[in-house]
């Protein structure tokens, strides 16, 4: 996934986190400047599982001026 920065300021990614134990996710950097992008990667453990599975990483940023918000990122395979 990329998360672009359209405001006047830094955002900050304070956490990335999954709504299942069987899905990890990172962002390649924690401060994305106005005008740049950061790339948010997930991996899904697929052994335990047969058709579709589903889950959602949450992306908790925040702002230089103090704006937070969660951002919900879904995930999905077949296996």
């Amino acid at each position: 996934f990329v998360l672009t920065n359209t405001l006047n300021e830094p955002v900050t990614i304070q956490n990335v986190r999954a709504s299942c134990g069987c899905t990890t996710g990172w962002a390649n950097r924690s401060v994305v400047p106005p005008g740049e992008q950061a790339v948010v990667e997930a991996q899904m453990d697929t052994r335990n599982f047969v058709g579709l599975k589903a889950t959602v990483l949450f992306v908790d940023v925040a702002t230089a001026s103090g704006h937070a918000a969660e951002v919900r990122l879904p995930v999905q395979s077949t296996i």
